[in-house]
């Protein structure tokens, strides 16, 4: 069997982030190998856990999500980052593909939806 994808999720609403650890904990080829409120303990987050896929919020206190998927993809290029979003307008996702995101998923979308992007 595969190595699991090694997920990190980053979002300022801890039910937010409890309830996708326990979505992603039930899948045997993802492991949350760590959480993070903000974009400073994302950074913190990377560098200790090393995942291969970022889930980033965009709107966060302090360091947010597009100037810290920003940051993850000049330090750490092989590190995929993916959006996860409220906003499906194109004036926040198109500077978050410039930063360095891979993709972006809309908080509407099922789980299915989100665990196939994480996947791809």
């Amino acid at each position: 069997m595969p190595k699991p994808i090694r997920v990190l999720v980053v979002d300022d609403h801890a039910i937010v982030r409890e309830g996708i650890c326990s979505l992603l904990a039930r899948r045997k080829d993802i492991e949350v190998v760590g959480e993070a409120a903000d974009g400073k303990r994302a950074l913190d987050a990377v560098v200790q856990f090393d995942p291969d896929v970022v889930l980033m919020d965009i709107q966060m206190p302090g360091l947010n999500g597009l100037e810290a998927t920003r940051e993850i993809h000049k330090r750490f290029p092989s590190t995929r980052i993916l959006v996860l979003t409220q906003h499906e307008s194109k004036e926040y996702v198109v500077p978050l593909l410039r930063a360095g995101a891979v993709g972006y998923i809309t908080r509407t979308a099922r789980a299915t939806e989100l665990i196939g992007a994480i996947r791809a």
